[in-house]
């Protein structure tokens, strides 16, 4: 072989290791790259699903809170109304700790009460000159219910009058009522206050009624 053969032989094979050596490099490279992908999408990924759980997990507690507001708002209705309620029943105790019960031998009625009731705050105009007035249509009649309600704690929308009269002075009212359905009869007497009103000041309550 001559010497100039020799030279391009020796130079084919080095450049042939050269870019064997250039491509193992390059696949070295590549493969790196892919592990760094990988690992990168991974994490990322890792993070965007922990994320999305986290997520998930805020607005679960947010509706869990939405719903635990709604509950406990309810509860304070249901509390404020058991309140209500339990004042309304102490007044009523109160009221009937302060009225006076007998029972009666009088004819036809059961129990006698008093109290010392309020006045029905008036819309007249007083003058010390008052005159008590039966019609239906006056402002007395109106003012004689709410006195009567007052008293037997008849609603005047759910009372029936049987019999307003003169109870033994011209500034005295003697009114017979009862409820709609007619389970119970007072007997109420009123007196007018000079400046204040109609006020109740004794309650027969009745054995029967005597105007059926």
């Amino acid at each position: 072989m001559s010497e100039k053969e020799s030279s391009f032989s020796r130079a084919n094979r080095f450049e042939k290791k050269r870019k064997g050596t250039r491509l193992v490099t390059w696949l070295a490279g590549a493969g790196a790259l892919l592990i760094v992908v990988f690992i990168a999408s991974f994490i990322f990924g890792g993070e965007s699903e922990q994320t999305a759980s986290n997520q998930q997990a805020d607005n679960g507690n947010s509706s869990n809170d939405q719903e635990l507001n709604v509950i406990t708002d309810e509860q304070e209705e249901q509390d404020s109304e058991s309140s209500q309620q339990k004042d309304k029943e102490q007044e009523k105790n109160k009221k009937e700790e302060d009225a006076v019960i007998k029972e009666s031998d009088k004819k036809n009625v059961d129990r006698v009460i008093t109290k010392d009731w309020e006045p029905v705050a008036t819309e007249q105009q007083t003058s010390g000159n008052h005159t008590v007035t039966y019609e239906k249509s006056s402002q007395d009649w109106q003012e004689i219910l709410q006195a009567a309600s007052k008293a037997t704690s008849i609603d005047t929308s759910n009372m029936i009058a049987w019999r307003v009269e003169n109870g033994g002075g011209p500034q005295k009212v003697e009114a017979t009522v009862s409820d709609k359905a007619q389970q119970q009869t007072y007997r109420v007497y009123i007196h007018w206050v000079e400046g204040a009103g109609y006020k109740p000041v004794k309650v027969e309550e009745l054995a029967s009624n005597p105007y059926q």
